[in-house]
Parts: C-alpha cells; sequence; structure tokens
C-alpha cells in the first residue's frame, strides 16, 4: 500500500498540516480519535463533518506526541465523575473551614 502523501503533489502535501481529532460516530456514538490532514482548522471540520462525526476537539498537530496521555480537563471530569463517600465530603468541609478560619 503506497502512503497517502506520495499520492499528493509535492505542494499541495507540503501546504497540508495535520490536525489531531477527537469526535463520536454518529451511529453508536462510539469515541473515534485520529489525524486529518487539511490545509487549515475550517477545512479539518468539514472533512470529518463529511465522515459523519460529531467533531469534540480538533487541534493542531500530531497525535504521535499526544498518544496515551490524557488531556488535564477529561482527567479532571473523569475523577470528578466518581462518586464521593459521605466520610470525604465530611473531610473536605472540615479541612475547608479550617483553612477559612486561619485566612
Amino acid at each position: 500500500m503506497v502512503p497517502a502523501a506520495a499520492d499528493k503533489p509535492a505542494a499541495i502535501a507540503a501546504s497540508t498540516r495535520k490536525f489531531t481529532y477527537r469526535a463520536r460516530r454518529s451511529e453508536g456514538g462510539a469515541l473515534v480519535k485520529g489525524v486529518v490532514e487539511a490545509h487549515d482548522h475550517a477545512a479539518a471540520v468539514r472533512e470529518l463533518r463529511h465522515q459523519g462525526l460529531a467533531i469534540l476537539s480538533v487541534e493542531l498537530g500530531d497525535m504521535a506526541a499526544a498518544v496515551g496521555q490524557e488531556s488535564d480537563p477529561a482527567r479532571l471530569r473523569r475523577r470528578l465523575s466518581k462518586a464521593m463517600s459521605k466520610d470525604d465530603v465530611v473531610s473536605f468541609c472540615q479541612q475547608l473551614a479550617v483553612m477559612l478560619r486561619t485566612g
């Protein structure tokens, strides 16, 4: 199989950039991550919508640098989505009260 970049003329291939995306499939809602090549952000969004994806994020850059790394907002959402025990809430409130009293 020949890489896609080899099919494009050198001038066109050189002007495209790689965008990392996260999206959901319209059928089933499965999470999809990947890289799309486009001239600009708007073209990347158009291509993904053309593929029938519901876009969550599109960022400039290759996915190779981000493989296995979870973004800070995603990590925070995951941690906060877990239910807190009553003991955790009590401990938090007590510690917050101490901090507020001490200034």
